[in-house]
């Protein structure tokens, strides 16, 4: 993996080398192999090489090449998937030492801005035409790789490091109120272009941004929705194509020589990854590390529960050593005190960020896991999709009859749960009351998920703001985290097949069982449960237990404008909180204290 910036001063002035140092060094904690500031007058470019980069350039600064007399500069974290087609497209032999970075600088002078619509593959890069005297900026069709960026009438900054950009001395720090509305309302942040800066923003996947001295266009070269269709003549034909892919987009994700590890939670997603990258590790002579977020069982009702038995199963089928999080309450109250959700660490941290430091100690460098599996392969079924591509009642009635019996199954069990308005009015429990004032109605209305069908997931950056999260969280590390079920072809398959596929017989991700049977044990493949009622109850203890010392803390912060930390410090009754409650406590003490750790460690 490699971490990259540039800047472009579009008045033509020159970049002051203490302002390209000073964002260089803004990642100078980082791990590197390798790495460089280059200033050719109004443009600057800075990168490191991460241990464990596959096929990427290694050098003291950017790569240049002529390309059909254009002189090309190309920064990026790339791993092209489809380097053997994309060769003999383009003429080029590859000796095994041919970068990724070179293949793109010869894609880009054969098909320009078209190129990214060839590629296959994580990837977030940007080229300098120099000819051309533009900036050819793009994401991956998933965003995987993430790309921020500023742009103004006079300054362009980019890069795939939040901290680093920010570290630009002409860019505000002010926060995005919007953003912080969003994130306070909707107890999670789902936004395409959003981070919690008002002048930095994300390109959305599947984007190419190209930026000149007056004009700045963005366009969309992929569409989910134009994925198409796929009819086979019976399911073993869907199921072989999917076990197929599966193993695919799986091998190419752990090719590099440092130790691999894989999430683990008994799941569909995680536990076909997890068993698809053992099987061709120990092809290669290596193992697989892999790591559950549920505690060590502590009685034998734990030890027979799917939560800890169905993982167990396939570790003890597959040879493989499962390792549990033994999180007390000193880790987790560190790791609350390490997230900071102005740097993007909005979600699912504190796990994860007490994991990357495992990864980091056994020099851990590459982490597979299922996220994108549910809102996509191995979803429970598309109503809606269906509906909007015209496709015909036969092939979702089946999947909306039995999703009204869950429905009503659940609404009859919960009858008594937070209305909409309830959860929102808790969830801004501890707002500021101007802030409220200005931002409670006008984020209430905002829903970028009009349904829960894939595509309105995808686009509403739903997917992209766990994998920023983690990114956030592992690039200090050198770590890379890789999701296999969001590779363009399964997506696309995703999205190709009968919608009916997804449930039939009223059983749910029904095709993703069929395709996983050799793969997975039987009662693991069967299981239908999804709920994780003892972890959950284990996070639940340490809020309670972290919390206290936290909240106290916050009575000594500045004022926040987003939330009343009187309201905060007071809090008590931890113990009588739900886990709901609880969690919107945790991010309302983010939010005070959101910053604190981005602007004092190093930035």
């Amino acid at each position: 993996m490699n971490t990259f910036f540039g800047i472009y001063d579009r008045t033509g002035r020159p970049v002051p080398a203490e302002v390209a140092d000073l964002m260089y060094g803004s990642s100078s904690t980082y791990e590197h192999e390798a790495g460089g500031v280059c200033i050719a007058g109004e443009v600057a470019f800075g990168f490191r090489t991460h241990p464990g980069s596959m096929r990427s350039y290694f050098g003291t600064e950017p790569l240049k090449k002529s390309i059909d007399g254009h002189p090309c500069t190309i920064v990026g974290d790339v791993r092209l998937d489809n380097r053997d087609e994309l060769c003999r497209r383009l003429g080029l032999i590859d000796t095994g030492r041919l970068t990724d970075e070179e293949i793109l600088l010869q894609a880009y002078g054969r098909w320009g801005t078209e190129c990214p619509k060839y590629l296959l593959g994580d990837f977030a890069f940007v080229i300098r035409d120099g000819y051309l005297r533009r900036f050819v900026c793009v994401t991956d069709h998933s965003g995987i790789e993430p790309f921020y960026y500023h742009l103004s009438g006079d300054l362009f900054v980019f890069g795939n490091d939040l901290r680093t950009i920010a570290r630009h001395p002409d860019i505000s720090k002010r926060f995005n109120d919007e953003a912080v509305a969003i994130y306070l309302d909707k107890a999670t942040f789902k936004h395409p272009t959003f981070t919690m800066f008002e002048q930095i923003g994300k390109l959305p996947p599947a984007s190419v941004l190209v930026v000149t001295s007056t004009q700045a266009t963005c366009s969309t070269y992929w569409d989910p929705e134009n994925a198409p269709d796929i009819r086979y003549a019976s399911m073993d034909d869907y199921a072989d194509h999917l076990a197929a892919l599966l193993s695919d987009v799986v091998n190419v994700r752990v090719g590099d020589d440092h130790p691999v590890a894989s999430h683990l939670s008994g799941g569909l997603d995680s536990s076909s990854i997890a068993v698809l990258a053992k099987r061709e590790l120990e092809k290669r002579g290596r193992k697989l590390n892999v790591f559950n977020w549920i505690h060590p069982e502590e009685t034998e009702e734990q030890r027979r529960h799917y939560e800890f038995a169905n993982s167990r199963s396939i570790c003890v089928r597959e040879g493989l050593e499962e390792r549990r999080l033994s999180m007390d309450a000193g880790a987790f109250e560190a790791s609350l005190l390490s997230t900071d959700i102005a740097n993007n660490e909005l979600t699912m941290t504190c796990y994860e960020s007490y994991l990357i430091r495992i990864f980091s100690r056994e020099n851990i460098r590459t982490v597979l896991s299922g996220w994108g599996g549910d809102e996509l392969i191995s979803y429970n079924g598309r109503i809606l999709a269906g509906l909007r591509n015209g496709r015909p009642a036969r092939e979702w009635y089946v999947v909306l009859l039995g999703r009204l019996k869950k429905r009503l199954f659940r609404y009859f069990r919960t009858a008594a749960r937070p209305t909409p308005g309830d959860l929102s009015k808790m969830r801004w429990k501890y707002a500021d009351r101007n802030f409220a004032e200005r931002y409670r109605e006008k984020t209430a209305r905002y829903n970028p998920i009009e349904t829960q069908d894939p595509l309105s997931l995808y686009r509403a950056g739903h997917l992209n703001t766990r994998i920023y999260s983690w990114d956030a969280l592992a690039r200090p590390f050198g770590i890379d985290y890789r999701y296999p079920l969001l590779d363009k072809r399964i997506v696309e398959f995703a999205l190709g097949v009968p919608v009916e596929l997804y449930r039939m017989n009223d059983i749910p991700r029904y095709f993703y069982r069929q395709a996983t049977a050799g793969i997975l044990p039987d009662p693991v493949r069967r299981h239908r449960q999804k709920r994780e009622d003892y972890r959950v109850e284990r996070t639940k203890k340490r809020l309670q237990e972290a919390l206290p010392r936290l909240l106290e803390e916050s009575a000594s912060m500045a004022r926040s404008e987003y939330i009343d930390i009187s309201l905060v410090s007071q809090v008590r009754d931890l113990d009588r909180m739900s886990i709901r409650e609880l969690m919107i406590l945790k991010r309302s003490y983010l939010l005070a204290r959101m910053g604190h750790r981005f602007m004092h460690s190093g930035i």
